[in-house]
């Protein structure tokens, strides 16, 4: 049983504002936190497999490549230097959001089924401990959006998150990728190392004891700390025989968004060798990728459970988003909270831990809050008001891209 004694709530860490930096589009790269970040222009990305020293890297990578899903990595001959992206027009972020023609929902039966399928393979496989499930909607909407209004929106409502945009076709390519992640995967800079991974959640409530009730449940869940336990336990054992340190707290803190309460886990490392093979931080995120908290353990076995019960493949949903400099100094993100643009189509997606003790009717109320992050971040708003139930849903037949 662990330590439940209540911990510190905290919220991750700030960033240096530096000079501004344009507006952006569909075709660009953006990586952002509040109003500091990276950006490259459409035009000054060039396809590319992986980094080499003295390359400049940015991109995502999929959840799972047996779903056809490619890298999208891309080069630039630009210097890649955290900016201010404040630049620009003022847009207005306060409006009822872009309306939608149609939203694509299911049955909470579909969701709920799934996880008790989880379960029960679990009981039936001693060695199946975690499986992660995800559930997506769908919309269409009434006009394609602004990107930078988009992008401001959601670096507004999601204060404290990664903001990234990755483009998935060619510059005038009207399909990209892009999410407010919470979650750090992996951040480099010269020989120290950070991962900050989230798992075990509930959704917080308007009502401040209730809220303050949320927490002090999660903070004392022995469920919820035995499925965080994995995910610390993966990323230790991973970066371990890279590191001369390796610092890693006893218990997890409470970590606060504007929408869910999470139990995080600072991880902070010095490196052995900086300048070795391997050890740039794109390197190193693909080894820590996936982790429990968004595939299960162990991680085979529960991605193929995953294959088995999702109705739709994820693509980039639950990979990785980030950026890599010529030094191999960079910030990774999971990419969760996040959503998939296809002209005037959209597909967001959230997901939750299933463990022994988990409750389909409670995982299915987690994903649902989490996919509302996505969906009111994006300012997307049925057409007709009860279109969309409080927790929307996906459809049941499988869809291998589009």
């Amino acid at each position: 049983m662990p330590d439940t004694t209540p911990t510190t709530v905290t919220r991750p860490e700030s960033a240096p504002v530096l000079p501004p930096l344009t507006a952006a589009s569909r075709g660009d790269f953006t990586f952002r936190r509040g109003v500091t970040g990276v950006r490259v222009p459409a035009d000054r990305l060039s396809p590319v497999d992986g980094w080499a020293p003295g390359r400049t890297v940015v991109g995502a990578l999929p959840f799972d490549h047996r779903d056809g899903s490619t890298d999208r990595l891309y080069t630039t001959d630009l210097p890649l230097t955290l900016g201010s992206l404040t630049a620009g027009a003022a847009h207005d972020l306060t409006g009822d959001g872009v309306h939608t023609a149609m939203v694509d929902t299911g049955a909470e039966e579909t969701y709920t089924g799934a996880v008790r399928a989880a379960l029960d393979a679990m009981g039936e496989d001693g060695a199946l401990n975690k499986v992660v499930l995800g559930r997506s909607v769908r919309a269409t909407l009434d006009r394609v959006p602004d990107w930078e209004s988009l992008l401001r929106r959601l670096s507004a409502r999601n204060r404290n998150a990664w903001v990234f945009s990755v483009p998935l076709g060619t510059a005038d390519s009207d399909r990209a990728f892009l999410g407010a992640s919470p979650e750090l995967l992996l951040s480099r800079r010269g020989d120290r190392i950070i991962s900050h991974p989230l798992a075990g959640s509930v959704p917080r409530s308007s009502d401040p004891e209730e809220d303050r009730r949320r927490a002090e449940r999660l903070t004392g869940s022995a469920k919820d700390h035995y499925e965080h336990a994995f995910v610390v336990d993966m990323i230790a054992e991973t970066l371990g025989p890279w590191c001369a340190e390796l610092d890693i707290p006893a218990q997890p803190e409470l970590l606060a968004t504007d929408k869910m309460w999470h139990l995080g886990t600072r991880i902070t490392g010095r490196l052995k060798d900086a300048g070795a093979a391997g050890t740039d931080a794109l390197s190193l995120a693909r080894l820590l990728h996936p982790t429990p908290a968004v595939a299960g353990v162990p991680t085979r076995p529960a991605m193929d459970r995953i294959r088995d019960l999702e109705p739709v493949d994820r693509r980039y949903f639950a990979g990785t988003a980030g950026w890599c400099d010529a030094d191999g100094d960079g910030d990774w993100v999971v990419s969760i909270r996040s959503a998939e643009f296809d002209g005037d189509r959209v597909t967001a997606w959230a997901g939750a831990g299933i463990v022994d003790g988990s409750d389909p009717d409670s995982e299915y109320t987690e994903t649902g809050a989490k996919l509302r992050t996505v969906l009111e971040g994006l300012g997307i708003v049925p057409a007709i008001p009860d279109a969309m139930p409080h927790y929307p849903h996906q459809s049941r037949e499988r869809v291998r891209g589009h």
